[in-house]
Formats: structure tokens, sequence, C-alpha cells
């Protein structure tokens, strides 16, 4: 196979040295790209100590192990040149009782006890004694090689890492341009020396760095073990990441799920319509219309009797008229536990300030990481030259980390579609400070408000010392009095000694009131008068659109519900609550309690107000396709949203627009923990907690007169209509 790169790794210090984000970085790369790298081991481990360590799930295979400082040579698929090499060393060794004969009685001496073949290896506890074990291992046409300040190996003459690789360039016809090396120890030393280009890595022993000094082609890397390689394959650039033939991708949008509910079997891409909820993806298919040269990045699960070439090289790219998408192929175990079992038990509690339902588990980080790291490796493989990609949502919050060490060409943004919590509560998670870590990696970082944008800051200074560069503050939106509002902030900060300046945001989300527009000039102009008196005569209807998730408060409307009912019979049949709520992904866990609490309160509240006549909630449990939903929006009196934490809520902005267009009056009530609260602060505001308030609100909507309604909607129209998608897409993108 021609490979761009022959990487050659010593272990222990080097290609095992790190921390687990760098560690599975690389190895990561390494098995996206087994195509274009060809890794070697060269170590002075045994072959029976390195079967144990790749038999761990995290580190790679190599396709050739050079073990025992050299004097071993092992091939994945019994290459007979590689044979040759080792039987040549063979001749060369004295043999084990010849040396033991010679140094195993030396009282200065202690043996170590490994497995080792061509090799015999001991800890010296008298360094004076050095010359006099040279020259005892020449007697018997051997080497010394000292290491680590207190051990010596004695290897048959000339054979070391460094000439046992040479030999396989040579019998491989390897050009030596595409031959990387990277160790930390004199053991290493010989690797440096046969003119192919290495990595001394920082953590490497100061006898190493002094000795390599004034060798060509030899780089000092700033990092440690793995980063420190990662570093210095980027220093040496072996085209791993060059710009693929027909592909032209300026702007890349990253997210987990991809625009269709698509799958990979039997070699043919499946697409459906999703059937679980979310909001984002519809905001980023308005985006797509407003820019050029763009790639939507997102994981498929593959079919088993997907055709193995595919699922080597791990990634298809589809085109299509408006976006290409590259579709990052991956067992459906493994989106399950990084999406359904990880994301959304561990990461989206927290994000919600709520604890986890889960225990952290390292095995499902690990498989986040792999994920997240993948999203990395395939962006680096197709982006165009100083290109941008937006990441966005939490789910992909580590793949930064590795795109700015593969790609220090491309502007890196990441959006928050969530909210961020308070320090303390994020601060909680075992991964914190690598999440930190791998955002700071980023030229913008940004939030639906100033209070999620000021909590990520606050738990930046936990973990790191930063420096802020500059702050800018503007009021978006006039300050009503008594009510909460906007600013649009904006600070410029950078961690530690890092020299990128990470630019971070408040910049709501907008939605596309063209496309609601489009639709509602579908309707004909009475089409909602006869709708709303054919369904629900002259009921005041108050509406909820949400996905069954503890973060949407149902528990406390239905509360409030109660609430309201219990103390104003004179209203039962003027009045209909219609609730539709999305049913989460089958795959999800964790909503069983929620969603029995929903079933039940619903039936106690028919049952003990309702009658044979009437019933006053109805309560809708399935995905509505969006027109219809639009049309519940314009024949719906009032909108009651009672998030106990959310990061925006579209729901809450779509009603306000569909309003406008069709001129027709509504009230919204609205969570001060939404938010959107903050740009519809002229709404009525409720603490989704406080049952009594959420039952006061209901009163004054329905209280309204129409002329109330139609002042509330066109005052919260303003922020809607001029802050919309397009606005929001110019200021995340183009800005």
């Amino acid at each position: 196979m021609d490979y761009k790169l022959h990487l050659v790794v010593d272990l222990d210090g080097t290609f095992l040295e790190g921390e687990l984000i760098d560690r599975l970085a690389l190895y990561t790369l390494i098995e996206c790209q087994r195509n274009l790298i060809n890794l070697i081991y060269c170590t002075g481990r045994c072959i029976s100590d390195i079967n144990n360590v790749i038999q761990d799930d995290v580190t790679p295979t190599p396709n050739i192990i050079i073990a025992d400082v050299g004097t071993t040579i092992h091939s994945k698929n019994n290459n007979t040149s590689i044979s040759k090499i080792q039987k040549e060393i063979q001749k060369m060794w004295p043999g084990h009782d010849t040396v033991s004969n010679a140094f195993d009685t030396l009282e200065y001496l202690e043996l170590q006890p490994l497995d080792f073949i061509n090799r015999r290896s001991y800890t010296l506890h008298d360094k004076t004694k050095l010359n006099i074990l040279r020259d005892k291992a020449a007697q018997i046409n051997c080497d010394l090689l000292y290491s680590h300040d207190k051990f010596i190996d004695i290897l048959p003459q000339n054979v070391n890492k460094g000439t046992t690789l040479l030999k396989l360039i040579q019998v491989l016809n390897i050009n030596p341009y595409s031959v990387l090396t990277a160790g930390d120890t004199m053991n290493d030393y010989s690797m440096f020396t046969i003119g192919v280009a290495g990595i001394v890595v920082n953590n490497a022993s100061p006898s190493l760095k002094k000795n390599v000094r004034g060798l060509k082609n030899i780089y000092l890397a700033k990092h440690k073990g793995t980063k420190g390689i990662l570093e210095g394959i980027s220093h040496f650039d072996f085209q791993l990441f060059t710009k693929k033939s027909g592909i032209d991708h300026h702007n890349i949008i990253a997210y987990h799920r991809p625009q269709y509910s698509t799958v990979l079997k039997k070699n043919k891409l499946i697409h459906n319509k999703h059937t679980s909820p979310n909001g984002i993806i519809p905001t980023l298919k308005s985006s797509i219309d407003i820019q050029e040269n763009t790639a939507w990045v997102c994981t498929i699960p593959y079919h088993l009797n997907t055709k193995p070439d595919f699922i080597k090289t791990g990634f298809i790219c589809e085109k299509t008229n408006k976006v290409d998408f590259i579709y990052i192929l991956e067992k459906e175990e493994n989106i399950n536990d990084y999406y359904h079992n990880f994301s959304k038990n561990i990461l989206w509690p927290t994000l919600h300030s709520y604890n986890p339902s889960t225990e952290f588990h390292q095995s499902s980080w690990i498989n986040f990481l792999k994920i997240n790291f993948r999203f990395a490796i395939s962006i680096a493989m197709y982006a165009n030259f100083n290109s941008i990609t937006t990441f966005h949502d939490y789910n992909l919050w580590m793949a930064p980390y590795l795109l700015r060490q593969l790609r220090p060409d491309i502007t890196i943004k990441f959006f928050h579609h969530t909210p961020f919590p308070q320090s303390h509560f994020f601060s909680r998670l075992p991964c914190a400070k690598a999440i930190l870590k791998s955002l700071s990696c980023c030229n913008r970082v940004d939030f639906h408000t100033t209070e999620h944008l000021q909590n990520y800051i606050h738990t930046l200074e936990l973990f790191h010392k930063i420096k802020e560069i500059s702050t800018s503050t503007s009021s978006r939106y006039d300050k009503a009095p008594n009510q909460l509002t906007i600013s649009h902030s904006k600070k410029s900060i950078q961690l530690g000694s890092s020299k990128l300046i990470t630019t971070c945001n408040a910049n709501p989300v907008g939605i596309d009131t063209n496309k609601i527009n489009s639709y509602l000039l579908k309707r004909d102009p009475d089409y909602f008068n006869q709708l709303k008196l054919n369904t629900h005569k002259s009921q005041q209807l108050i509406l909820t659109v949400q996905r069954m998730d503890y973060t949407k408060g149902i528990k406390e409307k239905l509360q409030g519900i109660e609430q309201y009912l219990s103390s104003h019979s004179h209203c039962f049949e003027k009045i209909k609550f219609i609730l539709i709520i999305v049913p989460p992904h089958k795959h999800m866990r964790g909503y069983d309690d929620i969603i029995n609490y929903t079933l039940k309160k619903i039936s106690y509240i028919n049952g003990t107000y309702g009658s044979l006549a009437w019933t006053p909630v109805r309560f809708i449990y399935k995905n509505i396709p969006y027109l219809n939903l639009i049309d519940l929006y314009a024949i719906s009196d009032i909108m009651l949203i009672s998030s106990t934490a959310d990061g925006l809520n579209l729901v809450a902005k779509e009603f306000v627009a569909v309003k406008k267009l069709t001129k027709r009056p509504g009230a919204l009530i609205l969570s001060r923990y939404a938010g959107s609260a903050q740009e519809l602060h002229n709404s009525l505001i409720i603490n989704p907690f406080d049952k009594n308030d959420i039952c006061s609100a209901i009163e004054k909507a329905l209280d309204m007169t129409d002329h109330e309604k139609h002042k509330m909607i066109n005052t919260l129209a303003t922020p809607v209509f001029k802050y919309d998608i397009h606005h929001w897409i110019k200021q995340l993108i183009l800005d």
C-alpha cells in the first residue's frame, strides 16, 4: 500500500504517554487514516508485553512491531522480507548462555526477569562500571545500551532500533521522506540518526534532547507524548488532508444528526423523515439557503450488510443541489451510546442544572471522544483552506480540540443551542476541564443569552487563567419597566499562554419568517375562521407545543392548569387546553417517570373537572406536521410555555410570527427560564415553579381583549422579524 506516512513510535513515554483526550485524538486519527498511515511500534518492550497493550480497545494495533530495542521484528501479515531481517538478527546474537556467563554473576547488576529473545537486560547499581561493561560486551560481539540513568541492554553488535528500522525501510522499499519517528529516551536515539524525520517529545530525557541537537530533520515538540506526536505530524506536513477533487466546501456545518433520518443499508443511502423531535435541524436547513459552498457533516449508522470498503474508509460524501453531506459511518450501538446514553443522560441534564440520570462511565466518555474526533478528521479531510466550520451543540464539544491541531487554517465556531449552567454545576462533570480545553480552541463561541455567556466565562475562570482582551455590550431591545431585557454581549478572551483569541457572543437564534409566510399564503383568507368554528366553536384555546422532556416543565404546567381549574369553575366549557407533546426517541432512557406522571395527571384533571360534554385537556402525544402546527398556532388564543430550563424556545417565536402574519389576536405566556424570555419580555412572564403564578397568567391572558392581544403580538413581533434566521446566520457565519 502506498502510505503517505510511516509513523514509527516508541511506546512508554511516547505513544502511551499523555492525557486520555490526547491519546485518543492521535489514535482516532490513525484508525481513520489507515489507508494513509502505516503504524509501526519501535519499543523496548517484548512481544508478549505489546500484545497486552493492544488488547485494551483504545490503543491501535500496529502493522509492524520492532520490539526488544530493535532485536525483534514482527509483521501482522507475516511478511517474508521482514522474517529475513529477524533471521539475520538471530544469527548475530551470541546466545543467552554466553551473555549470562559474562554478566549475570556481577554483583552490581540485577537481571530483569523479562521474556526477551535476542537481548538481555539489567538494572545497573554502580554507574562507575559502565566502561568495564562496554568492554565486556564488545568481547562477546555485543553492544551495550544505557538508558533511563539505570538500565543497560546487551544487544547483538550493530543492532538497535535505528539499524533495524533502516533495514525495514530498505527491504520494503519505503520512501525515507515518508517516515516519521518519535521517542523520548536514549533507547530511541538511534532512530534519529538514520536520516529520517523525527519527533523528540517534550517529556523526553535531558540526555536525548542534548544528543539530538544538531541532527537534521529532528523536531523538539512543545508537548509531551501523543500530543507532541500530533504536533510533529503537523510540523512536517505529510499531506494527510489534501483537498478532495470535485469537493468545494468553504462553510462546514457540523451537527450530530443528518437533515433526514439516513442509514447506509446494503451499500445504499436510505433517507426517511425524522420521527423524533428536533428544533435545530429546521434552523440549519434554513441557514443552508443563505450560504454557498456548504457541507453538512453528521453521523449515520451502517447496516451489517454494508460493503467492507465503505466501513474501512469511514466516510461517504453525497452531493446535492444545495449542500453536500459528509456522513460519518458508525455502528448503531456506538451512536446510541454517544447520543442517547452519554449526551442525553450525562451532559443534557447538567446543562439544564439537573443531576445526571446515570453514572459517568469512562467507556461512554471514550466513545464520545472517538466520535467527536472523527468529526474533526472528516472536516480536516474535506474543508477548503481557510474555510469556516461551525459546530452545533454540546454533542460535539470535543471536536474543536483535534480540528485545531489538524487544520490551524480553519476558523472554528461553536454555537450552543442549550443553556450553559452556572460554574458550580458544570464543574461537577468529570470531563469538565477537557470540554473547556476544547472550546478554547474555537475562534468564536456563541450562546443564546448573556446569562449563558457569563456562566461560561465564570466556569472558564475556575479552571484557567483567562485574559479579557475586550468587552462590548449594546442593547438590542428597548427595556420595559420591571421586565427582562437582553444585551448583545461580546467578549474576547485568551486562555493562559495561548495566542488564540476566542470571541464569545450572545446571539439568539431567529426563525425563518419567510418560510412561515409561504405556508400561510397557501391558506384561504377565511380558512382559520372556519377551522376554529368547525373544531372548537367559541372556546378559547390554550396551546402547548413541546417535547416530552423534564426541562420543558410539563409537570409544573399541569399543576398550574389544575390550580386554575380548581378555582375557575365558571370558565368550564369555555376554554380548552391542547397539549401537543412529542415522544422522546425510543432509545432514550430516564423519561419513564415524567411520562407516567403526565398520563396520570391529565387523566386525573379530565376525570375531576371534565364532563360528558367537555374535556378540559386534549392530549396529543405524537409529532405534528409543521403545516398543521401553524394552523394550530393561528387558531389558538394563548400559547403556554413553562420550561424550567431552556436554551431559547423557538415555539414562542413561531407563535408570535404566525399571529402577526395572520393578523389574529393572541397572548403568550412564557417562562422566565426560557432564553427567548429575554427577547420577548413583553409577554406574560411566569415562574414555572409557582403554580399560582401560572394560574394567574392564564387568568390574565383569558381576560385580555382582542385589542390588548393584538398590541402584545405587535410588540413581540418587532424582534422576531428583525432578528430572524437571516440575521442570526449573518452574525454567526458572516461576521
